[in-house]
Protein backbone atom coordinates (compact mmCIF):
# COMPACT_ATOMS: atom_id res chain seq x y z
CA UNK A 1 0.00 0.00 0.00
CA UNK A 2 1.05 3.73 -0.61
CA UNK A 3 2.30 6.17 2.10
CA UNK A 4 0.12 8.62 0.67
CA UNK A 5 -3.55 9.01 -0.42
CA UNK A 6 -4.87 8.76 -3.61
CA UNK A 7 -6.65 12.60 -4.45
CA UNK A 8 -4.84 14.61 -2.04
CA UNK A 9 -1.55 13.19 -1.61
CA UNK A 10 -1.94 13.14 2.64
CA UNK A 11 0.57 10.80 4.35
CA UNK A 12 -0.83 8.03 6.30
CA UNK A 13 0.33 6.74 10.12
CA UNK A 14 2.40 4.10 9.77
CA UNK A 15 2.94 1.20 12.32
CA UNK A 16 4.58 2.50 15.86
CA UNK A 17 5.27 5.59 14.23
CA UNK A 18 6.75 7.95 16.64
CA UNK A 19 5.37 11.74 16.58
CA UNK A 20 2.44 10.74 14.57
CA UNK A 21 1.47 14.86 15.55
CA UNK A 22 3.88 15.41 13.27
CA UNK A 23 2.19 13.36 10.30
CA UNK A 24 -1.30 14.47 11.54
CA UNK A 25 -0.32 17.92 11.37
CA UNK A 26 0.97 17.71 7.63
CA UNK A 27 -2.29 16.13 6.79
CA UNK A 28 -4.02 19.13 8.16
CA UNK A 29 -2.09 21.45 6.69
CA UNK A 30 -2.16 19.62 3.00
CA UNK A 31 -6.11 19.70 3.74
CA UNK A 32 -6.61 23.33 4.35
CA UNK A 33 -4.84 24.54 1.50
CA UNK A 34 -6.38 22.21 -0.94
CA UNK A 35 -10.22 21.62 0.54
CA UNK A 36 -12.15 24.73 -0.27
CA UNK A 37 -9.37 25.63 -2.04
CA UNK A 38 -8.42 29.31 -3.25
CA UNK A 39 -5.74 30.62 -5.20
CA UNK A 40 -4.28 34.31 -5.30
CA UNK A 41 -4.00 34.49 -8.94
CA UNK A 42 -3.47 31.72 -12.16
CA UNK A 43 -1.96 35.26 -14.23
CA UNK A 44 0.94 36.29 -11.74
CA UNK A 45 4.71 35.42 -13.37
CA UNK A 46 6.97 36.62 -10.83
CA UNK A 47 7.24 34.80 -7.85
CA UNK A 48 5.84 36.83 -4.74
CA UNK A 49 8.98 39.05 -2.62
CA UNK A 50 6.63 38.53 0.53
CA UNK A 51 3.42 36.11 0.38
CA UNK A 52 1.71 35.18 3.52
CA UNK A 53 1.73 32.12 4.81
CA UNK A 54 -0.80 29.50 3.92
CA UNK A 55 -1.69 31.25 -0.05
CA UNK A 56 -1.31 29.26 -3.19
CA UNK A 57 -0.86 30.39 -6.89
CA UNK A 58 -1.69 28.40 -10.08
CA UNK A 59 1.41 28.51 -11.99
CA UNK A 60 1.30 30.32 -15.48
CA UNK A 61 3.74 29.95 -18.32
CA UNK A 62 6.26 32.33 -18.27
CA UNK A 63 6.77 32.44 -14.77
CA UNK A 64 10.03 33.07 -12.96
CA UNK A 65 11.39 33.45 -9.40
CA UNK A 66 14.53 31.75 -7.44
CA UNK A 67 11.58 29.11 -6.51
CA UNK A 68 9.22 29.35 -9.04
CA UNK A 69 11.72 28.57 -11.91
CA UNK A 70 11.91 24.40 -11.22
CA UNK A 71 8.27 24.10 -10.37
CA UNK A 72 5.91 23.07 -13.44
CA UNK A 73 3.21 25.40 -15.48
CA UNK A 74 -0.16 24.47 -14.29
CA UNK A 75 0.99 23.24 -10.74
CA UNK A 76 -0.21 24.84 -7.60
CA UNK A 77 2.82 26.83 -5.75
CA UNK A 78 1.89 26.47 -2.10
CA UNK A 79 3.88 28.54 1.06
CA UNK A 80 4.12 27.75 4.00
CA UNK A 81 6.73 27.96 7.19
CA UNK A 82 8.85 30.19 4.97
CA UNK A 83 8.92 28.14 1.76
CA UNK A 84 7.43 27.10 -1.25
CA UNK A 85 6.09 23.75 -2.25
CA UNK A 86 4.88 22.70 -5.25
CA UNK A 87 1.54 20.74 -5.53
CA UNK A 88 0.61 18.65 -8.70
CA UNK A 89 -3.19 18.76 -9.25
CA UNK A 90 -5.41 15.93 -10.53
CA UNK A 91 -8.04 16.28 -13.15
CA UNK A 92 -10.89 17.74 -11.70
CA UNK A 93 -10.43 19.82 -8.78
CA UNK A 94 -11.50 22.88 -8.66
CA UNK A 95 -9.67 26.46 -7.15
CA UNK A 96 -11.20 29.85 -6.82
CA UNK A 97 -9.05 32.59 -8.29
CA UNK A 98 -9.03 35.82 -6.33
CA UNK A 99 -8.13 38.35 -8.56
CA UNK A 100 -10.92 37.27 -11.29
CA UNK A 101 -13.39 36.28 -9.03
CA UNK A 102 -13.43 32.93 -11.20
CA UNK A 103 -14.46 29.37 -10.42
CA UNK A 104 -11.54 27.15 -12.52
CA UNK A 105 -11.30 23.53 -13.09
CA UNK A 106 -8.33 21.95 -13.97
CA UNK A 107 -8.60 19.27 -16.75
CA UNK A 108 -5.84 17.19 -16.59
CA UNK A 109 -3.32 19.77 -18.69
CA UNK A 110 -4.58 23.47 -18.11
CA UNK A 111 -7.02 25.58 -15.46
CA UNK A 112 -10.32 26.56 -17.16
CA UNK A 113 -12.80 28.70 -16.30
CA UNK A 114 -15.68 25.94 -14.61
CA UNK A 115 -18.50 28.38 -15.98
CA UNK A 116 -17.69 27.75 -19.23
CA UNK A 117 -17.04 24.64 -19.04
CA UNK A 118 -20.13 23.82 -17.77
CA UNK A 119 -21.52 25.99 -21.02
CA UNK A 120 -19.92 24.18 -23.27
CA UNK A 121 -21.28 20.69 -21.80
CA UNK A 122 -24.80 22.25 -21.38
CA UNK A 123 -24.72 23.42 -25.46
CA UNK A 124 -23.03 20.42 -26.54
CA UNK A 125 -24.10 17.46 -24.70
CA UNK A 126 -27.43 17.80 -23.64
CA UNK A 127 -29.16 16.14 -27.08
CA UNK A 128 -26.53 13.54 -26.02
CA UNK A 129 -27.27 13.51 -22.39
CA UNK A 130 -31.39 13.02 -23.79
CA UNK A 131 -29.89 10.19 -26.00
CA UNK A 132 -28.20 8.10 -23.25
CA UNK A 133 -31.25 8.70 -20.83
CA UNK A 134 -33.43 7.37 -23.89
CA UNK A 135 -30.43 4.22 -24.96
CA UNK A 136 -30.57 3.40 -20.94
CA UNK A 137 -34.23 3.55 -20.15
CA UNK A 138 -34.68 1.12 -23.55
CA UNK A 139 -32.08 -1.27 -22.55
CA UNK A 140 -33.52 -1.58 -18.93
CA UNK A 141 -36.79 -2.47 -20.39
CA UNK A 142 -35.87 -5.10 -22.50
CA UNK A 143 -36.41 -4.04 -25.61
CA UNK A 144 -33.71 -3.37 -28.76
CA UNK A 145 -32.32 0.26 -28.56
CA UNK A 146 -33.83 2.70 -31.34
CA UNK A 147 -31.40 5.07 -32.65
CA UNK A 148 -31.73 8.06 -34.42
CA UNK A 149 -28.36 7.93 -36.39
CA UNK A 150 -24.74 9.35 -36.65
CA UNK A 151 -24.08 13.38 -37.98
CA UNK A 152 -20.82 14.00 -40.21
CA UNK A 153 -20.02 17.39 -40.79
CA UNK A 154 -21.11 19.67 -43.78
CA UNK A 155 -18.03 19.72 -44.83
CA UNK A 156 -15.62 16.39 -44.67
CA UNK A 157 -12.59 16.53 -42.32
CA UNK A 158 -10.72 13.22 -44.37
CA UNK A 159 -8.82 10.58 -41.98
CA UNK A 160 -5.72 8.86 -43.35
CA UNK A 161 -7.06 5.58 -40.99
CA UNK A 162 -8.70 3.07 -43.27
CA UNK A 163 -10.82 2.10 -40.21
CA UNK A 164 -12.39 5.47 -39.42
CA UNK A 165 -15.99 6.76 -41.30
CA UNK A 166 -14.80 10.28 -41.78
CA UNK A 167 -18.14 10.67 -44.31
CA UNK A 168 -21.49 10.15 -45.17
CA UNK A 169 -23.92 12.17 -47.51
CA UNK A 170 -26.79 11.73 -49.78
CA UNK A 171 -28.93 13.36 -52.45
CA UNK A 172 -30.19 13.73 -55.56
CA UNK A 173 -28.08 14.46 -59.05
CA UNK A 174 -28.84 15.42 -62.41
CA UNK A 175 -27.30 12.94 -65.16
CA UNK A 176 -26.28 14.06 -68.69
CA UNK A 177 -25.35 12.80 -71.73
CA UNK A 178 -22.58 13.82 -74.47
CA UNK A 179 -21.45 13.01 -77.46
CA UNK A 180 -18.35 13.73 -78.58
CA UNK A 181 -17.87 16.44 -75.44
CA UNK A 182 -21.14 18.71 -76.86
CA UNK A 183 -24.75 18.73 -76.31
CA UNK A 184 -26.28 20.96 -79.41
CA UNK A 185 -29.40 20.81 -79.27
CA UNK A 186 -30.14 18.11 -76.68
CA UNK A 187 -33.17 17.86 -74.75
CA UNK A 188 -34.37 15.98 -71.65
CA UNK A 189 -37.50 14.23 -70.29
CA UNK A 190 -39.08 15.28 -66.85
CA UNK A 191 -38.22 12.31 -65.31
CA UNK A 192 -33.83 12.56 -65.83
CA UNK A 193 -32.70 12.38 -62.15
CA UNK A 194 -30.76 9.97 -59.82
CA UNK A 195 -29.99 9.27 -56.36
CA UNK A 196 -26.98 8.74 -54.34
CA UNK A 197 -25.30 7.95 -51.14
CA UNK A 198 -21.62 8.79 -50.33
CA UNK A 199 -20.04 6.28 -47.59
CA UNK A 200 -16.78 7.29 -46.87
CA UNK A 201 -14.69 7.32 -49.90
CA UNK A 202 -16.92 5.34 -51.89
CA UNK A 203 -19.95 6.89 -54.42
CA UNK A 204 -22.96 4.55 -54.71
CA UNK A 205 -25.31 6.12 -57.75
CA UNK A 206 -28.10 5.40 -59.37
CA UNK A 207 -29.86 7.20 -62.49
CA UNK A 208 -33.12 7.54 -65.12
CA UNK A 209 -31.49 9.25 -68.21
CA UNK A 210 -34.41 10.40 -70.24
CA UNK A 211 -33.15 12.02 -73.21
CA UNK A 212 -36.17 13.37 -75.59
CA UNK A 213 -34.21 14.61 -78.38
CA UNK A 214 -30.41 13.82 -78.99
CA UNK A 215 -29.86 16.93 -80.50
CA UNK A 216 -26.80 17.39 -83.22
CA UNK A 217 -23.57 16.47 -81.49
CA UNK A 218 -21.65 13.41 -83.01
CA UNK A 219 -19.03 11.65 -81.07
CA UNK A 220 -18.39 9.42 -78.18
CA UNK A 221 -21.06 8.79 -75.95
CA UNK A 222 -20.43 9.51 -72.18
CA UNK A 223 -22.40 10.24 -68.90
CA UNK A 224 -22.33 13.40 -67.33
CA UNK A 225 -23.14 15.16 -63.93
CA UNK A 226 -21.76 11.66 -61.54
CA UNK A 227 -22.38 13.73 -57.58
CA UNK A 228 -18.51 13.68 -57.34
CA UNK A 229 -15.18 13.55 -59.14
CA UNK A 230 -13.64 10.13 -59.71
CA UNK A 231 -10.28 9.73 -57.44
CA UNK A 232 -7.27 9.89 -59.65
CA UNK A 233 -5.54 6.52 -57.93
CA UNK A 234 -6.09 3.79 -55.77
CA UNK A 235 -9.11 1.57 -54.74
CA UNK A 236 -11.79 2.95 -56.67
CA UNK A 237 -10.79 4.51 -59.42
CA UNK A 238 -10.97 2.25 -62.20
CA UNK A 239 -14.66 1.03 -62.01
CA UNK A 240 -17.64 0.26 -63.63
CA UNK A 241 -21.28 0.84 -64.36
CA UNK A 242 -24.52 -1.33 -64.67
CA UNK A 243 -27.29 -0.97 -67.14
CA UNK A 244 -30.74 -2.26 -65.97
CA UNK A 245 -32.55 -0.96 -69.16
CA UNK A 246 -31.71 0.94 -72.44
CA UNK A 247 -34.06 0.13 -74.97
CA UNK A 248 -32.88 1.26 -78.80
CA UNK A 249 -29.43 1.87 -78.15
CA UNK A 250 -27.31 -1.03 -80.36
CA UNK A 251 -23.92 -2.58 -79.53
CA UNK A 252 -21.82 -4.23 -81.94
CA UNK A 253 -19.99 -6.57 -79.34
CA UNK A 254 -21.63 -7.48 -76.42
CA UNK A 255 -24.13 -5.54 -74.08
CA UNK A 256 -23.85 -1.33 -73.48
CA UNK A 257 -21.78 -1.01 -70.54
CA UNK A 258 -20.54 1.89 -68.46
CA UNK A 259 -16.92 2.44 -67.72
CA UNK A 260 -14.99 4.86 -64.80
CA UNK A 261 -11.90 6.83 -66.01
CA UNK A 262 -9.46 7.42 -63.02
CA UNK A 263 -9.46 11.10 -62.29
CA UNK A 264 -12.77 12.16 -64.42
CA UNK A 265 -16.11 13.15 -64.04
CA UNK A 266 -18.01 10.98 -66.56
CA UNK A 267 -18.58 7.39 -67.46
CA UNK A 268 -18.19 6.59 -70.89
CA UNK A 269 -20.63 4.53 -72.69
CA UNK A 270 -18.87 1.33 -73.94
CA UNK A 271 -19.57 -2.30 -74.71
CA UNK A 272 -19.05 -5.28 -73.06
CA UNK A 273 -17.23 -7.43 -76.21
CA UNK A 274 -14.46 -4.27 -77.00
CA UNK A 275 -13.05 -1.50 -75.66
CA UNK A 276 -14.68 0.77 -78.25
CA UNK A 277 -16.59 3.44 -77.01
CA UNK A 278 -20.43 4.12 -78.38
CA UNK A 279 -20.74 6.72 -80.61
CA UNK A 280 -23.86 9.67 -81.42
CA UNK A 281 -24.42 6.67 -84.10
CA UNK A 282 -25.59 3.51 -81.98
CA UNK A 283 -28.25 5.91 -79.88
CA UNK A 284 -31.65 6.61 -81.41
CA UNK A 285 -33.34 10.17 -81.64
CA UNK A 286 -34.58 9.62 -78.42
CA UNK A 287 -34.04 7.23 -75.47
CA UNK A 288 -34.06 6.08 -71.93
CA UNK A 289 -31.39 4.37 -69.90
CA UNK A 290 -31.82 2.76 -66.28
CA UNK A 291 -28.24 2.27 -64.54
CA UNK A 292 -26.71 2.17 -61.36
CA UNK A 293 -22.69 3.26 -60.82
CA UNK A 294 -19.88 2.37 -57.86
CA UNK A 295 -17.05 4.25 -57.83
CA UNK A 296 -13.84 5.74 -55.56
CA UNK A 297 -14.56 9.64 -54.73
CA UNK A 298 -11.42 12.05 -55.54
Amino acid sequence: MSDFSTNLQLPYLMPAQAQKHVTVNESLRRMDALVQMRVQSRATTAQPGSPADGELWILPDGKSGADWDGFTAGRIAYYRDGAWEEVTPRAGWFAFVMDEALLCVFGGVDWTSALAASDALLAGDLADAAAVSELDQQVKAGSTPAFAGVQFPATQAPSADPNTLDDYEEGGWTPSISFGGGAVGLTYGANNGGRYRKIGGFVFASGYLEVTGKGSSTGGAALGGLPFPVAGAGLGAHAAGAIAQIPGVTASAGLPSLLIAPGGSTAVFGETGSAAQLTHAAFPASFSCLFSLMYGAA
